[in-house]
């Protein structure tokens, strides 16, 4: 695994050194031991298109990002398969395992068309 994703290891392991707490990372490892799966499908009609009104699927747009060194990838994809393709954006962000840490101004500018999409718009805050 850290042959695989050095960068991602050493970035967990210089957070947790530096900036978790004992009573916090506990809380962590309790929510991440009782999680549980999320039950969602793509509901496909005979002639491929998604079903309307099914249940299990998220009803929101759904902006779904990962690194490409990230080992998560496989994960995302499936998550990504999993939902209406109508209302999702899925996107692998090269050079990065932790896309917030390590790429965040392609994260926020794909936070920012993903908004737009949407038919929000973002203005700069005026200077003073």
């Amino acid at each position: 695994m850290s042959e695989r994703c050095p960068r991602l290891v050493e970035s967990y392991r210089q957070y947790f050194l530096k900036n978790l707490q004992p009573n916090n990372f506990l809380k962590i490892l309790q929510s991440y031991n009782t999680r549980d799966t999320l039950k969602l499908s793509r509901d496909i009609a005979a002639n491929g298109k998604t079903i309307y009104g099914s249940n299990r699927s998220l009803k929101m747009s759904c902006l779904n990002m990962v690194g490409e060194f990230s080992p998560h990838v496989d994960l995302t994809v499936d998550f990504n398969g999993r939902l209406d393709p109508e209302k999702c954006t899925w996107m692998k962000i090269n050079d990065a395992s932790m896309v917030v840490v390590e790429q965040t101004e392609k994260v926020s500018q794909a936070v920012i068309l993903f908004i737009q999409g949407l038919g929000y718009t973002l203005r700069k805050p005026l200077s003073r």
